[in-house]
């Protein structure tokens, strides 16, 4: 039955019944009427704020709209409520968005005085219906772009090639034709995500209406030569999501000390399989480079012992890690958080004389306190330091 009839019919039973009775009886004071009608605003604002604070979900399941059988609750979004003080209705419209596909319903809950709020009062009066041109729909499709398909348009725009990064080989400091991309999970923006970046997901802003991804290259460690790029788009009422309407900036890469550790890790294994092994992979510096940006041909792990007058060893030198561990020292520098990690050979030279051979790396938090903010990059290249035992 139609809503408005019910509450049309309701209030004509009401007065028809009220003109018997006033013939019968005496005329209700004025203030008995005002009465009344201030007990029924105070029910109708109950009744209100019951009816907003309702699970969707809950208006859903007892109002079975066509193809909506199965709705999860991150399936509904709240899309506009209002309320008519004369008719005492309120409307709301949900939209259920699966996948990319986003459809719209229109609900209503009847006031009637003196009955309480009931869920079971809603009455789904319009659709389901295909939802185009809103912030849902276009959320959905944004969040389910591809990354290569994003990369694509900045290529077509020229953007991508005229991108440079600071360090690495001309093939890391720029994105070639062959490389493919992923959503960037070593740093950007984000919080509490598994790397404190993008952890492989977009982020979406509801109030802004905005979309952001982080973007590298597909299959790279996080060292250094990742290359990410920052993208956004934004919702513009009543237009569709369109794939060339992303905005692209490139951005400095961070990661986390998770991601730090892991790659420090790394570099153990291979430490651990051989002087050689870590030689072939690595770099190291004199002096105190604490960002590990000097990745260079000239910076070789050799070139840290001929600067002390070490030249040959007589066997294999053995490895071991300091005492903290490949989770590192953490320590304060400059008023600044740092995380130290370390890993020690030990030589002996052609004379039977004792080296040990240490590098060192400094991790620096990016907000100066902790993770959350993500931290340098590290490109493999250490702080060395040598010494005759």
């Amino acid at each position: 039955m139609n809503i408005n009839k019910k509450i049309k019919k309701f209030f004509y039973s009401l007065a028809v019944f009220s003109s018997v009775i006033g013939s019968t009886a005496t005329v209700v004071s004025c203030n008995e009427n005002k009465r009344k009608e201030l007990e029924t605003e105070i029910e109708w604002d109950e009744f209100r704020m019951a009816a907003g604070n309702e699970e969707l979900l809950n208006i859903v399941e007892n109002t079975y709209p066509t193809g909506w059988q199965q709705s999860t609750e991150q399936d509904l979004t709240l899309s506009s409520s209002f309320h008519d003080d004369d008719t005492f209705i309120v409307t709301i419209n949900i939209d259920r968005i699966v996948n990319s596909d986003s459809t719209t319903a229109t609900f209503t809950i009847a006031f009637i005085p003196t009955f309480k709020y009931n869920v079971n009062q809603w009455v789904c009066n319009s659709g389901p219906v295909e939802n185009k041109g809103s912030w849902g729909a276009f959320k959905a499709a944004a969040i389910s772009e591809k990354p290569d398909n994003i990369i694509a348009e900045a290529r077509k725009l020229g953007i991508l090639q005229k991108y440079r990064w600071t360090y690495g080989t001309p093939s890391q400091t720029k994105w070639i034709s062959s490389d493919k991309a992923e959503f960037d999970v070593y740093g950007g923006l984000g919080k509490g995500d598994i790397y404190k970046g993008m952890a492989g997901r977009p982020s979406v802003n509801d109030s802004k209406q905005e979309i952001t991804v982080i973007i590298s290259k597909l299959g790279k460690d996080g060292a250094y030569d990742s290359d990410p790029i920052k993208a956004t788009i934004s919702f513009l009422k009543g237009t569709d999501y369109q794939v060339n309407h992303w905005r692209f900036l490139k951005v400095e890469q961070i990661q986390s000390q998770k991601k730090f550790n892991y790659i420090i890790k790394h570099q153990a294994t291979l430490a651990a399989a051989g002087f050689s092994a870590f030689e072939n992979d690595n770099f190291a510096i004199i002096g105190n480079n604490n960002w590990g940006k000097d990745h260079a041909s000239n910076h070789r792990i050799i070139d840290v012992l001929h600067a002390v007058g070490f030249y040959s060893f007589n066997r294999a030198p053995s490895f071991f890690w300091s005492a903290v561990g490949a989770d590192g020292r953490a320590f304060k520098q400059n008023g600044r958080n740092v995380v130290e990690s370390k890993i020690v050979f030990k030589f002996v030279d052609h004379n039977d004389k004792f080296y040990q051979l240490s590098f060192y790396f400094y991790f620096y938090f990016k907000n100066g306190v902790n993770g959350l903010a993500g931290g340098n990059t590290f490109n493999f290249t250490w702080i060395g330091k040598a010494h005759q035992d």
